[in-house]
């Protein structure tokens, strides 16, 4: 009876083990880059388990019957993709000894994709062969399935990178802009703060006054007419959730620069250096001017700078964190 019992344990297990055996087969796979060709060596993912091609550019594995196909991935997939099977499924097929085949490449590459297969295509057509046409029928619906998501994704990236650029090229030219009005606001400051009281009887300190101020002007009449452009462009291409902040910091950062400073405050300055060149042109005329006329002048400029120090110092804060909130 023992003997018996252990001779049916046997019998279920091999014929459990021919089941198994019955059930699987190995494939073979050649995988191939659609630019550089076969790629010995490679590792991929087959069903989540790393395997290795060998030297020749082939991959062995065992696989179950009962399955329909098998899913291949890249390790790498920030740089290649599976461009055939599309999705990376691998469909298992019947006969054991057909070559299967793996296309890695980029999404760039779809165009030559396309190229390499359109030859086979055409040669279906045109030998109007029906059992071929039938045979390969899978073959052509998943090729243009795969084109046409690969041409999709193309456009895209084409739509994206585009995108980009225009966002790029548009923070550099904001930020060209702000940083050297920041620039020139501050050099005006500093040439009121120092050159000014020796500016009424000293030509070379007075053309470096009003150099400070022609350089001031032009970089406001520049940036002045484009800000309407500029925050149109901000709203455009800051509009998502990510950038709603850095949107809202310009925006503020443009109404601090050319409505508080300039026109409270760096406007007035101006008045007071024309009244610095009226002394000179006046003192030219020949006038004998006391220095009560000086004082006043140099005493409301003192006032105003108290005034203004804080306000620059406050435009180059923005315009720091504007360099920063906007870094693509």
């Amino acid at each position: 009876m023992r003997t018996l019992l252990i001779s049916c344990i046997i019998t279920l297990f091999t014929s459990s083990q021919l089941t198994q055996a019955q059930n699987t087969l190995v494939l073979k796979c050649k995988v191939q880059h659609l630019k550089t060709g076969l790629m010995p060596n490679y590792p991929l993912l087959i069903n989540g388990q790393q395997a290795l091609t060998d030297g020749q550019g082939f991959i062995y594995f065992p696989v179950r019957t009962t399955n329909a196909y098998v899913t291949i991935e890249a390790l790498n997939s920030s740089k290649i993709s599976i461009l055939y099977p599309v999705r990376g499924h691998l469909s298992i097929p019947k006969d054991e000894n057909e070559i299967l085949e793996v296309v890695l490449g980029s999404p760039e590459d779809s165009q030559l994709l396309h190229k390499k297969y359109v030859s086979v295509i055409q040669k279906m057509i045109q030998e109007s062969n029906d059992a071929l046409i039938e045979s390969n029928r899978q073959q052509f619906d998943s090729l243009a399935l795969l084109i046409q998501t690969l041409e999709k994704r193309n456009r895209t990236l084409e739509e994206e990178k585009a995108r980009a650029d225009a966002k790029q090229k548009i923070f550099q030219e904001i930020s060209s802009d702000i940083r050297e009005y920041s620039i020139r606001a501050a050099n005006l400051r500093l040439a009121l703060k120092h050159s000014a009281r020796f500016a009424y009887e000293n030509g070379l300190t007075a053309n470096e006054l009003n150099t400070a101020v022609m350089k001031y002007n032009a970089i406001f009449e520049r940036l002045s007419p484009r800000r309407n452009v500029y925050e149109q462009n901000v709203t455009e291409y800051w509009s998502d959730s990510r950038d709603v902040s850095a949107g809202n910091h310009f925006k503020a950062m443009m109404r601090f620069a050319l409505d508080t400073l300039h026109e409270q405050h760096i406007l007035s300055l101006m008045a007071v250096i024309d009244q610095i060149n009226d002394y000179r042109q006046r003192l030219r005329n020949g006038e004998k001017i006391g220095n009560a006329d000086k004082q006043k002048i140099q005493l409301d400029i003192e006032k105003k700078l108290a005034v203004l120090e804080p306000e620059i110092n406050e435009l180059l804060v923005r315009v720091s964190e504007f360099q920063k909130l906007f870094t693509l």
